[in-house]
């Protein structure tokens, strides 16, 4: 699994560009429709959107945090390995405080770990396969992701609350 793993994020961190011009873009035509509009017209909601799409992401060869998660998922459940999208809040990007990143999350050899196929794509192993306290270091994960990580400690269904120490 971890082959298969370390397959797809090659592929996708040497064939899949980060989108981050068309983010800009986007962002721009998003504060534009606002003030023109006062909301955002349908066709342009499914625009939007496209660079979170796996198709999108594999046909033109370029996507955002989400549609890279979204086209690793794919391939990966191809090959039978579970997998799951985080969404997260980047410590490293200050002007929104919400959720504003997506990690996958991918079980191996009894597992999960974390992979980000968005940042530093020249040092791409500093980002593939990365413990809960590891990925912890610059983004903030939810309760769930810390729930999954302490059962994965104590044991599939014997988590009741405990903490690290009692």
């Amino acid at each position: 699994d971890f082959e298969k793993i370390g397959y797809v994020f090659r592929y996708v961190m040497e064939y899949i560009r980060f989108a981050s011009a068309e983010l800009q873009e986007r962002e721009k035509l998003y504060f534009q429709l606002l003030g023109d509009y006062q909301k955002i017209p349908e066709f342009y909601k499914k625009n939007m959107g496209s660079l979170h799409n796996s198709f999108n992401t594999y046909h033109f060869k370029r996507g955002n945090c989400e549609g890279i998660v979204n086209l690793m998922r794919f391939m990966l459940g191809i090959l039978g390995i579970p997998t799951e999208n985080v969404h997260c809040h980047d410590k490293r990007y200050t002007v929104s405080m919400g959720l504003n990143h997506a990690l996958l999350r991918a079980k191996c050899g009894g597992r999960w770990l974390y992979y980000d196929a968005t940042y530093d794509r020249k040092n791409w192993r500093d980002f593939f396969g990365k413990t809960y306290e590891e990925i912890s270091q610059y983004v903030d994960l939810s309760v769930f992701e810390q729930k999954i990580r302490e059962e994965e400690n104590y044991g599939f269904g014997q988590y009741h609350g405990a903490t690290v120490g009692k």
